[in-house]
């Protein structure tokens, strides 16, 4: 070797490199803190849910965001109008129909209306399919543009 190479604190790799399976990067790097993913914003008095990039693959997992969920919207102390949005969302089929009772529940509790949003016509199908299954109006649009405008006009 031509040159000697300069090592400060050398650090030992993560171990998933070796690993043959997907290191799971995206998530890591795209991923929100869950409690991010709830904004409520005062002057417009609307709850914001941002399940972008967001993947749930465990019940544990569907347990927490609900949690989360019931959490910052008893915080308000009132029910609120809500925008979901689902781009990207990634959601264990056999997850499906517990995620719409959760759904239906804080719907009930917690929310005067909600719409949702995904840009993938197979997410807003799947989803809109599950929870007209669990007697709720899916209320899906493209984007959040169209979201908003379904909301009551003192809101959106």
């Amino acid at each position: 070797m031509d040159f000697e190479p300069i090592v400060e604190a050398p650090r030992i790799m993560d171990e998933r490199i070796f690993q043959p399976e997907p290191m799971g990067l995206r998530m890591r790097l795209t991923s929100l803190p869950l409690p991010q993913r709830f904004q409520f914003q005062a002057e417009q008095g609307v709850f914001y849910v941002d399940f972008s990039h967001f993947a749930v693959k465990r019940l544990e997992e569907v347990e927490a965001v609900f949690a989360e969920a019931r959490r910052r919207l008893q915080e308000i102390g009132y029910r609120v109008p809500a925008i979901v949005n689902y781009d990207e969302f990634e959601l264990d089929g056999d997850l499906l129909d517990l995620w719409a009772d959760r759904v239906a529940q804080l719907a009930a509790e917690h929310y005067t209306t909600v719409v949702r949003y995904a840009a993938s016509a197979f997410t807003r199908a799947s989803l809109a399919h599950t929870l007209k299954g669990h007697g709720l109006q899916p209320n899906m649009f493209g984007d959040l543009g169209r979201a908003q405008a379904q909301l009551p006009g003192d809101v959106a």
